[in-house]
């Protein structure tokens, strides 16, 4: 709207300067206070930020997931896609958790036997276990061997207080996926992690 404005300039007239004028001190006004963020705009945005998130949500097996896939995907700028993850701690923030929610899970699940934790490291697009280990560490305070496992009923299994566990009811089981549960529900999962 500037460019356009200074660029008709030299063509205006006397006549011309008021409407200008006010049509600049109007766009300027309407900058700095926001006021050009409509309901519309506003809600427009949400909807694209939460089609983005559902998007990578799906699409998290992709190795080259991203920002081209995005802007591909959606046709929305390079600062777009950052303004919509920054309450998310950025892009890839966002991916790499999601990626290490899903290994969370998968290991929990799994059977404990030989090179489980590389498959999944693999299986959510992890380069380097060493590496897929430290984040994991880093995210849930235990190492990927710790959590594999941890969901299946296993009889005798001692649960959190180190008694044994039921035969007929497997507490650690469920205890341990009511945790991951609430950590994953809660609004702040993660963007301290990911620091």
């Amino acid at each position: 709207a500037f460019v356009s404005a200074f660029t008709h300039l030299p063509d205006a007239t006397p006549k011309d300067a008021p409407v200008l004028s006010a049509g600049i001190t109007g766009l300027l006004r309407g900058i700095l206070s926001g006021a050009l963020d409509s309901e519309e705009d506003k809600a427009m945005r949400r909807s694209r930020s939460a089609s983005m998130r559902n998007f990578l949500e799906c699409n998290l097996q992709v190795a080259d997931l991203g920002l081209d896939t995005l802007r591909k995907t959606f046709g929305a700028s390079r600062s777009t896609v950052y303004r919509d993850f920054a309450p998310h701690g950025g892009l890839q923030s966002f991916i790499m958790l999601r990626r290490l929610e899903r290994a969370y899970k998968d290991l929990a699940n799994s059977v404990p036997t030989r090179g489980v934790v590389t498959a999944v490291a693999e299986k959510w697009c992890f380069n380097s276990v060493s590496h897929f280990s430290s984040l994991f560490r880093l995210r849930f305070g235990v190492s990927p061997s710790e959590v594999t496992g941890l969901w299946q009923y296993r009889p005798g299994a001692l649960d959190p207080g180190g008694e044994s566990a039921n035969r007929n009811q497997p507490s650690s089981t469920i205890a341990y996926k009511q945790v991951y549960d609430r950590l994953m529900a809660s609004p702040a999962s993660g963007a301290a992690a990911a620091e």
